[in-house]
């Protein structure tokens, strides 16, 4: 069976004409809006569980972070994951640049999807790296987490998440939780961080006071709680 070629937009994309030579959609099957936008109920997501065989996604997202956005919404073909720009060495970029004004062969016209979205601020957890310490769980105090029948968080109200917010992804021990979003490239997923009881970075000095990223685990709570309280809720 032949894979599935998604294409996810940025946040910043136009909307798509499907215009002949707009070389983006380049043999893409399906063009999705931001996946990480995306409500569970619409039509994008019942477009992607239908999908039998491989998944090609093409995102700007970090790679991590958009597989698990796809499980968490429930999709369950297997992920190839592409960036938006394809390599110079890659056949794709090689067969753009010899036919530059060609689009989707005429015999492949992709589906574009067209449904409303608004910008979204929700954890995305990586259940491979997981722990099931629950801190996550106990910290977040806007019930964004349930625990499932594995023992392990579950995000069950997304968006009762605060804009802006990754408190919960900085308590986490294995590095699980995700908001790719954010500057950070540890906590977007772009990086990833090995298990640290302590929640510790290297960067802490003598010198330096305490930060919600480096300061020492018996001060780590209050470093986050002060910065929750400092946020407009």
């Amino acid at each position: 069976m032949p894979a599935t070629r998604v294409h996810s937009l940025s946040r910043t994309d136009a909307e798509p004409t499907g215009a002949p030579g707009d070389t983006r959609y380049f043999h893409t099957d399906l063009v999705i809006p931001f996946l990480y936008d995306l409500p569970a109920d619409g039509e994008s997501v019942r477009r992607l569980k239908a999908i039998e065989g491989e998944l090609v996604l093409r995102t700007d997202l970090p790679a991590r972070a958009a597989y698990w956005i796809l499980r968490q919404l429930g999709v369950s073909a297997a992920v190839t994951l592409e960036p938006h720009s394809a390599s110079p060495e890659s056949p794709e970029h090689q067969e753009r640049q010899e036919h530059p004004m060609s689009s989707v062969p005429d015999t492949v016209s992709p589906v574009f999807v067209k449904e409303p979205v608004r910008h979204r601020w929700y954890p995305v957890v990586d259940q491979d790296a997981c722990t099931g310490c629950l801190e996550c769980v106990n910290f977040c105090m806007f019930g964004v987490y349930v625990i499932d029948r594995r023992d392990k968080p579950l995000v069950e109200q997304p968006d009762a998440c605060r804009d802006g917010c990754p408190a919960c992804s900085r308590v986490c021990p294995g590095g699980a939780i995700m908001f790719p979003l954010y500057d950070d490239p540890v906590i977007s997923g772009r990086q990833r961080r090995g298990i640290d009881k302590n929640v510790l970075s290297p960067r802490a000095t003598k010198s330096s006071p305490p930060s919600v990223e480096t300061a020492p685990s018996e001060h780590l709570l209050d470093a986050l709680l002060d910065e929750v309280d400092g946020m407009e809720l």
